[in-house]
Order: C-alpha cells, then structure tokens, then sequence
C-alpha cells in the first residue's frame, strides 16, 4: 500500500474511532460510592456513585461537593470497600 492510501484510511476511519472514544468516556463508568459516618450518631452518608462525563470532570466535582459538605457537619469518611 502506497503512503497516501493509508493517509486516507486513517482520515476516513478517524471520526468513526474519534466518535467511539467519546462514547466510551461519555458513558463508560460510574465513580464508586464514599460513604461517611457522624463520630457521635453513627449516622452514615453515601455520596455517590455518579457518572463520569467528560474526563471524569463532572463527577470529581459533584463527589468532591458531597464529601465536603458532609465533613463540614462533622462526618467522617469510611475506608473504601475495596481496601483503600
């Protein structure tokens, strides 16, 4: 195959590959659940899970948001299930 040939395979099949790739970060994953828990009640807290957009972006944000508005009120974050 001469070089121009595979140059334009490449530039024909790249949006097809461009648009998996935004799919799979689109709609790929969700964040795991943060659980929290009030030293004095007990009570406990989930924040999460959430959907990761772009990159993850949205969801660290909307995590970070609910973690931190937890520990304001005196919660405490819990070790992940997953041991860590």
């Amino acid at each position: 195959m001469t070089t121009w040939r595979v140059r334009v395979m490449i530039v024909r099949r790249g949006p097809l590959l461009l648009a998996v790739l935004m799919a799979i970060g689109l709609f790929g994953c969700a964040t795991p659940p943060v659980r929290l828990r009030h030293p004095e009640t007990g009570h406990t807290v989930q924040c999460g899970p959430y959907r990761r957009l772009v990159l993850g972006l949205p969801a660290m944000i909307l995590e970070n948001d609910c973690v931190n508005d937890f520990q304001k009120r005196g919660y405490e974050r819990l070790p992940s299930e997953g041991g860590g």
